[in-house]
């Protein structure tokens, strides 16, 4: 029979960390619910600590293969997901136990597709990380298009997978696209704006978010950075089911600008490169074509202007 709950658990080189986490799965007080370890070509003791797991626990499936990045390991593990509801877990996080239980119970008394929750940061230089959610929603149904709109407006726009836990027939219709950063950004507006669905915003901090030295997060900036934040945009900008939310669309667009002409003057010192130059009038280029035009956009034109910004 399959199970209410999926939990997806990319696994890259964790060792120190990946027992806590899933043991924070196994330990909720609801137990209908698969693990789904996704070992992404771990060097580390990682890949044996996911071997001990799934040999001892039938909860626990394990998928290796080599390292892909994280946006292929969900994506298989999505592909193996045979639950109601999936979500999406980081290998050195932390899970409320009560959790799954609070879920299942929204699901079940509301017509909600997607719940958000909020998180905590803890470990590293996470004093400025905020996972809150506007206040204004909290117990509420939302169409997702206008949600968006909202947390944008109160800068509560927060497109972690970590946050939210989404019925598997919506999931399954999305992909994470690979081998980029900042992928996040445009699954979450792929998952909530191409085809609107009902959301239900819980103001639960279910998830523990932990800030470690070597994460994405504590990383200095690089081309990386620019070229996921570049790659999101440009895929936004191609899909016309996202575009046709106007007013949402337009405030992202604007901030995916405003991210990559920072890191492009953070990278570069100040002084870009005639490759990023010709990157960001590109997109400059796009969102004239597409008739989404703004002050913001001009920053793709003269990146170091702060009077766009």
């Amino acid at each position: 029979m399959s199970p209410i709950f999926s939990i997806i658990v990319p696994v890259f080189n964790v060792e120190d960390y990946l027992e806590e986490a899933i043991n924070s799965l196994l330990e909720q007080t609801y137990n209908d619910f698969e693990i789904i370890l996704v070992n992404d070509g771990s060097t580390d003791l990682s890949g044996e600590i996911c071997k001990i797991y799934a040999r001892d626990n039938n909860k626990v499936l394990l998928i290796e293969q080599e390292n892909k990045g994280v946006s292929e390991a969900r994506n298989i593990g999505t592909k193996y997901a045979s639950g109601q509801f999936i979500y999406y877990f980081d290998s050195d996080d932390i899970l409320d136990e009560n959790s799954l239980s609070y879920w299942y119970y929204i699901f079940k008394n509301t017509n909600a597709d997607v719940v958000l929750f909020e998180g905590e940061p803890f470990g590293v230089n996470c004093k400025n990380l905020n996972y809150r959610r506007s206040k204004g929603h909290y117990n509420k149904i939302l169409k997702s298009n206008e949600f968006i709109y909202d947390s944008k407006v109160d800068s509560t726009y927060t497109p972690q997978p970590c946050l939210f836990v989404v019925k598997a027939c919506i999931a399954k219709k999305n992909i994470f696209y690979p081998k980029i950063i900042h992928e996040d950004q445009l699954y979450y507006a792929k998952l909530l704006l191409r085809d609107p669905v009902n959301i239900y915003v819980s103001p639960g901090a279910f998830f523990k978010r932990r800030v470690r030295a070597g994460s994405i997060m504590t990383t200095i900036k690089s081309d990386k950075n620019f070229l996921g934040y570049e790659r999101v945009l440009r895929e936004i900008l191609l899909d016309d089911k996202i575009l046709n939310n106007k007013k949402a669309v337009h405030l992202i667009i604007n901030d995916l600008i405003r991210q990559i002409c920072n890191i492009a003057i953070e990278v570069d010192g100040g002084i870009l490169s005639l490759n990023k130059r010709i990157s960001l009038f590109n997109i400059f280029w796009m969102v004239f074509k597409s008739k989404r035009l703004s002050k913001t956009c001009f920053l793709c034109v003269f990146p170091e202007l702060k009077r766009f910004r």
